[in-house]
């Protein structure tokens, strides 16, 4: 048998990772376990623990062992928690509603941005609450070949749901600005405001194709962004 590298040993427990086969919380196999299921050396399975724990996967606990810390597939890219998580670890009540997944025409997505040339685009729309209140309205358009009816289920990640099919997500461009709220918006938000906070994002893959551009609106009426780093 070939020898697999520390890369593809990290490479497969990310994967495990993200599909949950590991858990979020969870303990993986001993690195004894881990020679024997990879074939490897200490060495190699060591190296590639480190990358995961770099990548913000895993965490080692002395004497105890390896956890999963988290399964996002965007840990590397920035040390900022996500902005969900910080409302829910505050103790704030999120609640997250799909409003519609869809398959739209390449020429359907925003002149502001080009994505990756595939002559379909998933269009996926969804609703934060905070408190009962709706408060964040979410566009993505995704440059993505897969099943994408599953993304109408409530609990499955977008990010995941993107590696699982084969684009990783090597970068991520945030942009922010205030900017007036289209009409049907508004009234999903029930706002009475013109123009309100405006989050841009664009997603690039490995190859420097841009593989997902997200609009979303933030009704700070309702609860300041708030942006949270480990320093």
């Amino acid at each position: 048998m070939r020898r697999i590298l520390y890369e593809d040993v990290a490479r497969d427990m990310k994967e495990k990772i993200l599909k949950g086969i590991y858990p979020v919380g969870s303990y993986i196999p001993t690195e004894n376990e881990l020679e024997v299921m990879y074939d490897v050396s200490k060495v190699t399975i060591r190296r590639a623990i480190e990358i995961l724990t770099q990548d913000g996967y895993l965490e080692k606990k002395s004497g105890k062992g390896t956890t999963v810390l988290s399964n996002r597939t965007f840990n590397k890219l920035s040390k900022a928690s996500s902005y969900s998580s910080i409302l829910e670890e505050s103790g704030h009540d999120i609640v997250k509603k799909v409003r519609s997944v869809k398959l739209i025409k390449q020429e359907e997505v925003p002149d502001t941005v080009t994505l990756k040339g595939l002559p379909s685009i998933v269009k996926y729309e969804r609703v934060y609450e905070f408190e009962g209140k709706p408060y964040i309205y979410f566009i993505h358009y995704v440059a993505v070949e897969g099943d994408y009816k599953i993304l109408e289920k409530q609990d499955v990640s977008l990010y995941a749901w993107m590696y699982q099919n084969g684009v990783e997500i090597d970068r991520i461009n945030d942009a922010f600005a205030i900017s007036e709220v289209p009409s049907d918006i508004k009234e999903v938000l029930l706002m009475d405001k013109e123009s309100l906070l405006m989050r841009t994002r664009s997603s690039f893959d490995h190859q420097g194709n841009c593989v997902e551009f997200a609009i979303s609106y933030y009704n700070t009426e309702i609860h300041p962004y708030e942006v949270q780093y480990q320093v």
